[in-house]
């Protein structure tokens, strides 16, 4: 199994492109299989950002292409208290540790 980075519109587009070559399907192959149009599928491959996400999983279900989440942990946001100003290294932040 070959992983691919998807960064944007544009990669996930060429990712489909390719197996969809690999596979040995033409574009309008594709669109019957995975009952969406030729121009859905253009557009997709060619990387177009507002692609409905739905059609998407689709056509990436028609191609045994899977999405695994990842992410790089960050620090939680948290809303400061009405008319406060709220920092991270506010010693008197309300959680005891000061």
């Amino acid at each position: 199994m070959a992983e691919h980075p998807i960064l944007d519109a544009a990669s996930l587009g060429a990712l489909i492109r390719q197996r969809r070559r690999d596979l040995g399907l033409r574009q309008p192959d594709l669109a019957l299989t995975c009952n969406v149009g030729v121009r859905f599928i253009v557009d997709l491959e060619r990387g177009k950002p507002t692609c409905q996400i739905g059609k998407v999983l689709t056509v990436l279900q028609g191609l045994g292409i899977q999405i695994t989440g990842r992410y790089e942990p960050m620090t939680p946001y948290r809303q400061p208290a009405e008319g406060s100003l709220l920092l991270d290294d506010d010693p008197f932040d309300g959680d005891g540790a000061a």
